[in-house]
């Protein structure tokens, strides 16, 4: 062997000695790296040379900005990649701008209805009960018979009192009204109980002018009454107003202020008006009084009309109500019983009973024979009359 392959050789060994120190020095420097949690990677960067003076922290840094840039880029070539998809595809773009509005459209409702109210449970209102008026009704003790007693009022010739009733309106003229109730039905049905309570006098004739419900005129029902010799006619009469503040009975007679049969209609008419008014105050209602019946000329629209209805004298002006007025021209008392009004609660709340009505009626009678001096019987039996007792001594004897 010659002495440069010694050489050679030689050099050789001392490298691969140095390799193998160098080798085992990295190894027990990694091991050690590790235990302190420095990689390799790390490692080779930190011991890297750094050109110019860079820092290690200059090089992390940069790695931050080249990984953001990274993303950006790929971001941006997604969002050029759609743009170009859609532009390139029209249909699809439409598609897809009709499903960028739904879902703006479902997203602003949702934040203009705000928060879903759960439904509530509807709660009905109780009707408000109206307190119901009671009305005050006093009924008058039953009599079973009358008693003639003397009075300044005559009677027919035949001794025989009639007296004619007359239930207002009727058939298609129906009358006040409230509610159910109609005046021509409450009419009617006030003369047939006052005219059961008249006939328990056995020397008294009671007519109706109608008996059901059907049409008559004033003129008719003022005829019939003569055709029967009447001493009395009573037309019966519920009032109404607008004014609801009005209530309880009125009647009305023949005015006094016209010389007309004055004698004939006038007294009579105004006493049998006072003697059923104090009956029917005794039922409750209110007294409005008795009134002369109102002049025809007071409610006249012209002269001509004024001139037409006088009476038979050519001076006197008649009387407003036909009943008094046609009455009147034959020497007849004629009445208007008003017994309440339907306008008024009260009176109302009364004449949805029976008994109420049956009472009025029975109050008409009673006024109408205290007229004519029949008191009922039990009144004699119970009271000392006082000037009477020689005069009255048996319901037979009179």
């Amino acid at each position: 062997m010659s002495r440069t392959s010694e050489k050679r050789n030689t050099s050789q060994k001392t490298n691969t000695g140095k390799a193998g120190q160098t080798s085992g020095s990295n190894r027990s420097g990694s091991a050690q790296n590790s235990k302190r949690g420095i990689s390799s990677s790390e490692l080779r960067v930190r011991h890297r040379p750094t050109a110019r003076g860079i820092t290690p922290r200059e090089i992390d840094a940069h790695k931050t900005r080249g990984a953001a840039s990274a993303k950006n880029n790929a971001s941006d070539t997604l969002i050029t990649r759609i743009i170009t998809f859609f532009l390139n595809n029209r249909i699809y773009a439409i598609a897809g701008a009709l499903l960028i509005l739904i879902v703006l459209t479902i997203l602003i409702a949702t934040c203009c209805s705000g928060p879903k109210e759960e439904p509530q449970e509807e709660v009905q209102e109780q009707p408000v009960q109206q307190q119901q008026v009671v009305p005050q009704i006093n009924l008058p003790k039953q009599t079973t018979a009358y008693v003639k007693t003397p009075s300044q009022f005559s009677i027919g010739e035949d001794n025989v009192l009639c007296i004619v009733l007359d239930p207002g309106h009727g058939g298609e003229d129906s009358g006040a009204w409230a509610d159910e109730l109609e005046e021509k039905d409450l009419t009617l049905r006030v003369a047939q109980y006052c005219k059961e309570e008249l006939e328990k006098c056995p020397d008294i004739k009671v007519y109706l002018t109608r008996t059901g419900d059907y049409d008559m005129t004033l003129p008719e029902r003022v005829e019939y009454a003569v055709s029967v010799d009447a001493d009395l006619l009573v037309s019966l009469h519920i009032d109404n107003l607008d004014e609801t503040t009005e209530h309880g009975a009125t009647i009305y007679y023949p005015n006094s202020t016209n010389t007309w049969m004055i004698e004939q209609t006038v007294p009579l008419g105004k006493y049998a008006a006072e003697c059923i008014l104090s009956e029917l105050i005794g039922l409750g209602l209110r007294s409005n009084g008795v009134r002369e019946a109102l002049l025809f000329h007071d409610t006249c629209s012209s002269e001509e009309e004024w001139e037409r209805y006088r009476y038979d004298d050519g001076l006197d002006v008649t009387d407003y109500y036909a009943i008094t007025r046609i009455a009147r021209r034959e020497g007849l008392p004629g009445l208007v019983v008003e017994h309440c009004y339907l306008s008024d609660e009260r009176d109302t709340a009364r004449l949805r009973f029976d008994s109420f009505v049956q009472a009025l009626g029975q109050a008409d009678a009673r006024g109408i024979l205290a007229c004519f001096g029949y008191v009922p019987i039990e009144d004699i039996e119970s009271q000392v009359i006082s000037g009477f007792d020689d005069i009255i001594t048996s319901p037979a004897e009179v």
